[in-house]
């Protein structure tokens, strides 16, 4: 038999924690994490110190709560973060009517937010010019997928943190026939790579939550 591929990357998709939002305290478009939602960062990030090193990529969505999680993250790990607009939300027209969402350029949120690489971003908007629907998603993720599988990343534990929708559709294409039904705050999904196909180890764990512990889902489509 021959033998095993070398595992060339660790990926870790890890959901924001919870949101003011998502406990129906903000109806923004760009909420802060909760009370709640910083006691998880902290916890997710002792979690994620046992895996990742200073040598690890952290690719974050620009949103806010996704910033704090990432920073939380960064802190520990004594590494930049790299906004990486296409794990942003879903930008479906019930949540985003993009007539009314006005959010900072990338080059502000970078100056704004410590441990963000402060390079220079494309200036102007970074989210859809119109609402996405589920194809739209799927070939986002798709494209970011591909990204992250070539050479553009370097062999190595990538962090990716987003928010339900980009995390499950980026697990989905990743490892064809598995689907998360739920993506949990401050949930871990690990996918490994061998340089021909993906792996889940663990999907949406949330073990690390001492409040909030929920098994880890491993729904396989049919």
């Amino acid at each position: 038999p021959s033998a095993m591929k070398k595992i060339r990357k660790e990926f870790f998709l890890i959901r924001h924690g919870e949101s003011l939002a998502n406990i129906g305290l903000d109806s923004s478009y760009d909420p802060d994490l909760s009370p709640a939602g910083y006691i998880q960062i902290a916890e997710l990030a002792e979690r994620i110190k046992d895996f990742c090193d200073s040598q690890t990529v952290i690719l974050s969505s620009p949103f806010k709560r996704c910033l704090r999680t990432s920073q939380a993250i960064a802190k520990l790990l004594n590494v930049e973060i790299t906004l990486e607009p296409a794990l942003h939300e879903y930008f479906a027209v019930e949540w985003y009517p993009l007539n009314h969402v006005v959010l900072p350029d990338l080059n502000q949120i970078a100056k704004e937010n410590q441990f963000v690489a402060k390079k220079n971003h494309p200036s102007g908007q970074w989210w859809p010019s119109k609402n996405e629907n589920a194809q739209d998603l799927s070939i986002r993720l798709g494209m970011l997928r591909n990204r992250l599988l070539s050479d553009r990343f370097p062999d190595g534990k990538i962090i990716c943190v987003g928010h339900w929708a980009s995390i499950a559709g980026l697990v989905t294409l990743m490892c064809s026939g598995i689907y998360i039904q739920v993506v949990n705050n401050a949930g871990i999904s690990k996918i490994d790579f061998n340089g021909l196909s993906c792996e889940p180890i663990f999907l949406n764990d949330t073990s690390h939550l001492k409040n909030n512990i929920v098994p880890s889902d491993f729904s396989q489509t049919n």
